[in-house]
């Protein structure tokens, strides 16, 4: 259709997202403790500490589009570095990872920051590490919890998102950003 008084297309669709104009990179290192077999956080955290089952990670957050990413919570960003865990192997390389920032999960009050990575153990058998941030909007001052917390599972296999549920839960556990390795974020 036309627009006769401008001579212009008429549309129905929105306008597009911005293109990917702009580029952020961060690196992020987490620490924290899980327990094998395990598949509550809490407890997986609590009992991992207690036999010193550690695991971290070191990743670099890679964002094409700031505008489109910050727009569009479907939208993933790339991340690339390691896990490491002596009982799963040691240093364990990412093969293939996702971030997503702002995911809306039906309450503009509770949203989430997702993490997707795919590795494989010593032995070379795959693995999916999964986590979520849960950013809370009520009083208080909870921001730096928030955004440092990441609660995670270690799954059976390369998994897809959809195939969470059905997934085997390896280990499940807590990781934290520790306030010397922000203080290094920052200048990422």
């Amino acid at each position: 259709e036309w627009c006769a008084e401008r001579g212009i297309p008429v549309t129905a669709s929105p306008p597009p997202l911005p293109g990917p104009a702009t580029r952020l990179r961060f690196t992020e290192d987490m620490k924290g403790f899980v327990s094998f077999g395990e598949h509550d956080f809490a407890r997986g955290y609590r009992d991992g500490r207690r036999s010193r089952q550690d695991l971290m990670f070191h990743l670099t957050i890679d964002i094409r589009g700031v505008d489109r990413f910050i727009l569009d919570p479907r939208l993933e960003a790339e991340a690339r570095g390691y896990i490491r865990s002596e009982a799963l192997g040691g240093r364990l390389p990412v093969e293939r990872g996702r971030f997503n920032l702002f995911v809306d999960r039906g309450d503009r009050r509770h949203q989430q920051m997702l993490y997707r990575l795919w590795f494989r153990d010593g032995t070379g058998r795959p693995l999916t590490l999964t986590g979520f941030k849960t950013i809370r909007d009520h009083a208080g001052w909870d921001l730096w919890s928030d955004t440092t917390t990441l609660y995670i599972r270690v799954l059976r296999g390369h998994v897809e998102p959809e195939d969470d549920e059905r997934a085997e839960v390896v280990a499940s556990g807590i990781l934290r950003i520790l306030l010397p390795d922000f203080v290094r974020q920052l200048t990422t």
